[in-house]
């Protein structure tokens, strides 16, 4: 059980962690080890209201939520496929367009199918790029992919 002073910290450290690598809650879990639901909590309930980090952080983790409905979001995922398509990395886009790897790799193979009038070979296409990308970084040691297929199954560090 953490000390309230212990919470305190790890509750700054995340919102830092979160303003400097613009993440997701799950990215920022993942970095410290703890589950989502913790960093969505110190984020709500833990960092003070008054904190200046605090709507930065909101603004942040609100760009992560945004759901199809939302042009912006159609958006952001027509552009991340345009620059997929064009041969930039998941890594690139993410630092293009400030969002994370995480987020790209599941806006491009689960939300874009959702998008009216994208045709099925450029859904195969994106597919089978996601899949070289993947097993690209794997050889790399950045293993983005096997992150999503266990996420995917319910499965954790």
């Amino acid at each position: 059980m953490r000390t309230e002073e212990e919470i305190d910290k790890l509750a700054r450290n995340i919102a830092d962690y979160i303003i400097e690598t613009k993440c997701s809650i799950r990215d920022a879990a993942k970095h410290f080890n703890v589950s989502n639901y913790t960093v969505s909590h110190y984020m709500n309930n833990k960092l003070p209201k008054e904190d200046p980090r605090y709507n930065e952080i909101k603004k942040i983790l609100d760009s992560h939520n945004l759901t199809l409905d939302k042009d912006e979001t159609k958006t952001r995922i027509i552009n991340e496929l345009d620059l997929f398509k064009k041969g930039y990395t998941l890594n690139e886009i993410s630092k293009i367009i400030h969002v994370s790897e995480s987020q790209i790799y599941r806006d491009l193979a689960e939300r874009l199918p959702k998008i009216p009038n994208i045709s099925k070979e450029t859904l195969n296409e994106i597919s089978k790029k996601l899949k070289q990308n993947s097993m690209n970084n794997l050889k790399k040691g950045n293993n983005t992919y096997e992150n999503q297929e266990r996420d995917k199954q319910g499965k954790f560090k």
